[in-house]
């Protein structure tokens, strides 16, 4: 009788190990099958002004519409210089292949920041090396090499060393362009196999994940994030990497002198117009005040006060002043305005210059009024209101 429990028992966990094989087949099936998708489904963008939607492919065929640059269209086919292509509006027909572009992104293994906090990027393979920059946990950078407990990597252009102990490695399709995944509701977002709702959805990525861009489009980014390759609505995704304020350390952050001082994880990068030029930091925001270093196109630079002519930064450990112009910002805007506000909720004198014993009082400016940061100071700030510029008090200016 024993024997005969003990058999019926094992049919019974032979059934449910072959129930279980079962459903791991068919997930395996279904993941095996998005993946299938989404490498078939290919889109493009508009990379003119404009092209003509055709009947047939020929310039000769009757015009059905047109579409606009940036605008998304899923390729279904081509034929000779002309790709088949579906429209978001439903529309089908064919475009000349030289004014869409298709970007399918490089592939390879790529390190995802893996730590309690920020890692430090340092200028070699040590922890002797100099602390360049620091990022956050789940920040991407492609891996040029290994060298021994050491990554040199590249991030958003910027190259330094991890220690490869904080660094998970995955093979997928990356860029050196890096995006934040933001929903104001803290909840997921949806990647999906297309740029549309209509698309199935690969994965729901949360709220605070870094990406990186493969190609940008009207209202929606093709985006590698987490392994995972898809397409985001713009309405959920920000240019660079934005710190999540409450796991800040203060890394990147610190010596903020108070003031006009920039947003929480806000940043940004060398941009000068020529590949070759160099950026001055100044000990002053002018252009006649001396040099403190030169700086190429990527540098990462720290903002800790924002202006719309200079802005106060930190580079390689020094502070200094480098024209807004020439600068490239991340998780702030380009351009600073600040609200006037008086204890009173009365005026700011607007002076023509910083002295309150010498300068001569412009206008009064109204509690509530935004005025343009151009250059700000511990102090004074320089700022424009109404078209004349002047100055005004830092400590009654807010962000």
């Amino acid at each position: 009788m024993m024997m005969d429990e003990y058999e019926e028992g094992g049919t019974l966990m032979k059934r449910s190990c072959k129930l279980l094989l079962v459903f791991v087949i068919a997930l395996l099936i279904m993941l095996v099958s998005t993946t299938a998708l989404a490498d078939n489904m290919r889109f493009g963008t508009v990379n003119v002004s404009s092209v003509n939607l055709r009947e047939n492919p020929s310039t000769q065929s009757r015009k059905l519409g047109v579409c606009q640059r940036g605008e998304w269209l899923r390729i279904d086919g081509q034929s000779g210089n002309f790709y088949k292509v579906s429209t978001p509006n439903g529309q089908s027909g064919y475009v000349v292949k030289d004014y869409v572009y298709i970007s399918a992104g490089a592939k390879g293994v790529i390190g995802i920041v893996d730590v309690n906090g920020e890692l430090n990027m340092r200028s070699s393979g040590s922890y002797s090396g100099r602390v360049i920059a620091t990022y956050p946990d789940g920040t991407p950078c492609i891996l040029l090499t290994e060298n021994g407990d050491w990554y040199h990597v590249s991030v958003e252009n910027r190259n330094g060393y991890f220690n490869a102990d904080f660094v998970d490695k995955k093979y997928t399709t990356y860029s050196n362009e890096i995006c934040t995944v933001y929903a104001a509701n803290g909840k997921g977002v949806n990647l999906r196999l297309g740029p549309g709702t209509k698309y199935g959805v690969v994965k729901t990525i949360p709220s605070g994940s870094y990406g990186m861009i493969i190609q940008e489009g009207d209202g929606w980014w093709k985006i590698s994030v987490n392994g995972y390759v898809g397409y985001m609505s713009t309405d959920y995704l920000k240019d660079g990497i934005i710190r999540k304020s409450s796991t800040s350390t203060g890394g990147n952050n610190s010596g903020s002198t108070g003031g006009n001082t920039s947003t929480s994880g806000g940043y940004a990068l060398v941009n000068n117009p020529g590949a070759n030029e160099k950026l001055n930091l100044r000990a002053a925001a002018s252009r006649s005040s001396k040099s403190l270093g030169k700086y190429g196109n990527g540098t990462y630079v720290t903002v800790l006060q924002q202006g719309s002519t200079w802005c106060k930064v930190i580079v390689d450990g020094k502070t200094g002043y480098m024209m807004t112009q020439y600068l490239r910002f991340y998780g702030m805007s380009s351009s600073s305005t600040a609200t006037v506000t008086h204890p009173d909720r009365t005026f700011v004198y607007l002076r023509n210059g910083p002295s309150q014993s010498t300068g001569k009082i412009l206008q009064k400016v109204p509690h509530g009024a935004a005025v343009t940061i151009l250059t700000p100071g511990a102090t004074w700030s320089q700022v424009k209101y109404n078209g004349q510029t002047g100055y005004m008090m830092t400590r009654f200016l807010k962000k």
